[in-house]
């Protein structure tokens, strides 16, 4: 089935057999139930659920976030289609949470996203030991990281 046939007159999802069809981004894909949790679109979608947001497109250009939890009936007027954004996690900087995107973040980007002055060393704080970090190597970001600053010709307090 086509793309533009994926939809009926009313831009509702077109049920073909058993079939209700959404979209999320670019991509096309079906279910056999109008009612489907959100967790399960993202996972259907290829999609973490625990790192990734549902955001329902309405027809009017309304942005909704869902919650994992909730339901979505692909019937409702509207309902159809979704966009993804990355959920943000929490790390420290000294003791301080901070929001991130999750990813790879090269060293010295990462110092100017936590304020941590270019000439201070960035540590991360693993098994109550510090390891300092090169400015020009990557650290993976998942969540609950532990940074400490200091500066080049001290010690960390």
């Amino acid at each position: 089935m086509s793309k533009k046939n994926l939809l009926n007159n009313n831009n509702q999802p077109r049920k073909t057999g058993a079939l209700f069809f959404y979209k999320v981004g670019s991509a096309d894909f079906s279910i056999d139930h109008p009612e489907v949790r959100v967790s399960d679109i993202l996972r259907l979608s290829g999609y973490d659920p625990h790192k990734a947001i549902l955001v329902a497109v309405k027809k009017d250009h309304e942005h909704d976030h869902l919650e994992s939890d909730a339901i979505v009936n692909l019937l409702e007027y509207g309902v159809e289609r979704f966009e993804v954004e990355k959920k943000q996690v929490e790390v420290s900087i000294n003791g301080n949470p901070v929001m991130l995107y999750p990813g790879d973040y090269v060293v010295s980007d990462l110092k100017k996203m936590l304020h941590v002055p270019a000439a201070h060393i960035l540590a991360s704080l693993v098994n109550q030991h510090l390891q300092p970090l090169d400015d020009n190597s990557k650290v993976c970001i998942d969540g609950g990281e532990k940074f400490i600053s200091y500066p080049c010709d001290g010690q960390a307090s």
